[in-house]
């Protein structure tokens, strides 16, 4: 967790449901990532701030690839707490062996207008799976 706001007393999380890569899977070519994230916020955002949900992966610490989310919300009312992803990774360059993968988060606000603030960008603990490409 994450203490923001003037007063340090507002909190904003997240817990992480990591459905695959299975921890210590082994995978060739291509790797299911599926996940569910789910928000905990006691944020009080201003009328009409935007909230935004950023997220993106990496795989042994190299550059974070976004995942397409398209969340936001004028109301933290209608913010989407629990998303969910889906989908393949191209893992055919990576070396036989062992890696990481780690989930990055990121809720933002834009208050009226502004520019836009971070509130949570959080990586999760690392998932560690294994490579095994045909030669």
């Amino acid at each position: 967790m994450v203490k923001v706001g003037q007063s340090g007393a507002n909190l904003v999380g997240f817990d992480l449901a990591m459905y695959s890569p299975i921890n210590q899977g082994v995978y060739s070519n291509t790797m299911p990532l599926h996940f569910k994230i789910h928000w905990i916020y006691g944020l009080l955002f201003y009328n009409n701030s935007i909230l935004y949900g950023e997220y993106a992966y990496s795989i042994d610490n190299n550059p974070a690839v976004s995942l397409p989310s398209n969340q936001q919300s004028h109301s933290s009312k209608n913010f989407v707490a629990n998303p969910s992803f889906s989908s393949n990774i191209d893992i055919s360059n990576l070396t036989n062996g062992h890696h990481q993968i780690m989930i990055i988060t990121d809720m933002e606000y834009n208050p009226f207008g502004g520019a836009t603030i971070s509130v949570c960008n959080q990586s999760s603990s690392p998932i560690l799976f294994s490579v095994q490409n045909p030669s």
